[in-house]
């Protein structure tokens, strides 16, 4: 459908970035037969960049710590890559890093910009990129959508039980919970099995294997409350009917009550 449609990796080091191309690069290697046929090979020599022949399709990998070479090129798609662990430094902050991306690709309908972390923490580039995201998705909007992907959407975290009588009695409150979200009895298992083998604490089982998003971008410090009770309160949470300012007659004395 596209013709020289570019596209750019950014990851934290450049390595990072070239493991990702391999993926597109194997992904290529065994397109269905129905598919046409395609070549990847080095751009005018450069390791950095391959190009698929038939389509004219560059894909550049660059590193987050050195971003001036993405600058000048001409992208139509760009993956950025755990941009959670991006560090800020006095030359370089993801903000403007990203921007310059940005600025990069033209507005028109076959350009994608992907922004893929875990989460590490609130406040930071990626957690106010998803944010945004969610008011997009919430609103209708154009622009980013968040995407988040569970523990237990992965088919490869289960491991099979043999007594579901004794595993089900020994279910924590926060198993159920789990449960509750869409994790299989087969999952939890995996995960219990897998805390106590690694001897992770709950936060760091929550940061790697997060359940829902927002137990993803829980503090350095944890949380006071637990994830299964904020999302019982906010699922009996309604829109307000009214957002704006109040008052009275006055803004102080006697007749900022009337009216």
């Amino acid at each position: 459908l596209y013709m020289n449609w570019h596209s750019a990796i950014i990851a934290k080091v450049k390595s990072q970035s070239a493991n990702i191309r391999g993926m597109y690069t194997r992904a290529v290697k065994h397109l269905p037969g129905w598919h046409q046929q395609l070549h990847i090979k080095a751009w005018e020599g450069q390791q950095s960049v391959r190009i698929i022949e038939e389509r004219g399709f560059n894909m550049g990998i660059y590193s987050a710590e050195a971003p001036d070479a993405i600058r000048s090129d001409d992208i139509s798609m760009v993956h950025m890559s755990e941009v959670g662990l991006w560090k800020a430094t006095k030359e370089i902050k993801p903000d403007d890093l990203a921007q310059s991306v940005y600025a990069c690709i033209p507005e028109e309908p076959g350009t994608f910009i992907c922004l893929e972390s875990t989460a590490k923490g609130v406040g930071g580039f990626f957690h106010e990129n998803y944010l945004v995201a969610l008011d997009n998705a919430k609103q209708n909007l154009e622009g980013l959508r968040p995407v988040f992907v569970s523990w237990f959407h992965i088919k490869m975290y289960t491991r099979p039980i043999s007594d579901y009588t004794k595993f089900i009695s020994t279910m924590t409150p926060y198993n159920w919970w789990q449960w509750e979200q869409g994790a299989t009895l087969e999952g939890i298992n995996w995960y219990n099995t897998y805390k106590r083998s690694k001897k992770y604490s709950d936060f760091q089982m929550k940061s790697e294997y997060p359940t829902t998003d927002m137990e993803a971008f829980q503090s350095a410090s944890g949380k006071y409350f637990t994830e299964e009770m904020l999302s019982r309160i906010r699922s009996g949470v309604r829109e307000p009917v009214f957002i704006g300012d109040i008052r009275g007659d006055s803004l102080i004395g006697e007749k900022a009550l009337q009216g």
